[in-house]
């Protein structure tokens, strides 16, 4: 919490309740959980290649 002061943070995302303790008042504290996910069509997918049965690989 030393560096947020420092930096000028305003919002703190924790999941732990020492952390909002301590933050109270200083701080606006975000639980992790709180945070929404972008939506599906926002996340991309990742290239990978996986191992057939028969030692050829097949990308998907």
């Amino acid at each position: 919490m030393a560096i947020a002061a420092i930096e000028g943070a305003t919002t703190i995302y924790s999941d732990d309740e020492d952390i909002a303790m301590l933050a109270e008042g200083r701080f606006g504290v975000i639980n992790i959980a709180a945070i929404p996910l972008p939506p599906e069509s926002a996340q991309g997918k990742l290239p990978f290649e996986a191992e057939e049965q028969d030692g050829s690989i097949s990308q998907s």
